[in-house]
């Protein structure tokens, strides 16, 4: 097997997702210098620039998540404030950690085969993820900023790796 970037040396270990040839500069260069690999095992440099593909999504979607909460425990704050009942914050910061609220009320809950009892249950799941969206607000922001941040440092750590091996 040959180094899947450097065709004219042999590798001397395969990638741990595609079984890519990597040669002993692309260990040495790429991965023995850096941290990051998956699970102890080496990644070439393709399996890399996927794995920096996913980060940048993670962070775009860790920043929409952030926004979106954002601006309506905002809105809700303001109401509240501007109003003097907590309503307001509860139904507007409901629509904010909807998304978090219907995800974690999810899964495979549905025991019924006739329509009125998946009718029931998806009737409860809104009124739980209604409830429980006012209280994840706040810790769907600060998630999504802990979460951007990682994913930031993650981008910058691979482009580092990818680098590397692409000047050897």
């Amino acid at each position: 097997m040959v180094c899947a970037i450097h065709a004219s040396r042999n590798a001397v270990a395969a990638c741990y997702k595609c079984g890519a040839g990597m040669c002993q500069d692309c260990l040495d260069h790429g991965y023995n210098a850096m941290e990051y690999n998956y699970d102890g095992k080496h990644l070439c440099i393709n399996c890399k620039r996927d794995e920096l593909a996913q980060a940048r999504r993670a962070k775009n979607v860790n920043l929409f998540k952030f926004v979106f909460n954002l601006v309506f425990v905002g809105i809700g704050l303001c109401a509240w404030i501007g109003e003097g009942q907590i309503i307001n914050y509860v139904v507007l910061a409901s629509i904010g950690g909807l998304p978090s609220a219907w995800k974690m009320t999810g899964g495979d809950h549905n025991d019924s085969d006739t329509l009125e009892g998946m009718i029931m249950s998806l009737v409860l799941r809104v009124i739980f993820a209604f409830i429980f969206g006012s209280i994840l607000a706040p810790f769907t922001i600060i998630g999504s900023v802990i979460g951007y941040l990682k994913d930031k440092s993650r981008i910058a750590r691979l482009e580092q790796q990818i680098e590397l091996v692409e000047q050897t």
